[in-house]
């Protein structure tokens, strides 16, 4: 359900080849949405790079005359990390570049981000430094005190971010 004022565009999970979806055991949870006000408007767009290892959303926005892109991401936890996702995630971010405005990346990345020497949060770390990004959540956003979920932006686009978390069952970002 939308909240009034705001539209919403999503991306359903695809369906894996060879399921049977009449089998009336068949779940297929999740995708990805961006739920936006009416004031903000967006368009979903595709990016020509295949990914494996997450799932997600792209849209170029506009808000007041000012021009930005939103990504949305979602890696499963049960996939354990990988060069692969370092590898398409850099990828994705070539592809953003290309657009020459700020950009906003917001989702649930499950890598450890406040275990500073965790080697995949360093990868991270490298990933975003080498794309002008900062990620901007300090705090947990998992049961077991972890922080999963992510806010990151090109050092630009902070102007742009007003930013609020709800830890919940259901992931807000509020831009």
């Amino acid at each position: 359900m939308t909240p009034p004022g705001c539209q919403c565009i999503d991306a359903a999970r695809l369906i894996p080849p060879g399921a049977n979806v009449n089998d009336v055991d068949y779940q297929n949870y999740g995708g990805l949405a961006v739920v936006h006000r009416q004031t903000i408007t967006c368009h979903k767009m595709t990016l020509d790079v295949a990914v494996t290892t997450f799932e997600y959303l792209f849209c170029h926005a506009t808000a007041a005359s000012r021009h930005f892109v939103l990504l949305a991401v979602y890696r499963p936890g049960s996939q354990a990390l990988s060069t692969a996702f370092f590898d398409e995630l850099s990828a994705v971010f070539e592809c953003i570049a290309t657009y020459g405005c700020p950009v906003v990346v917001f989702g649930y990345f499950n890598v450890h981000v406040d275990k500073s020497d965790d080697r995949h949060t360093v990868r991270l770390a490298q990933l975003l430094q080498l794309f002008d990004c900062v990620q901007h959540v300090a705090e947990p956003t998992h049961g077991a005190g972890h922080t999963l979920d992510l806010v990151i932006t090109t050092t630009v686009a902070r102007r742009i971010l007003r930013l609020l978390i709800c830890t919940s069952a259901t992931r807000w970002y509020y831009l």
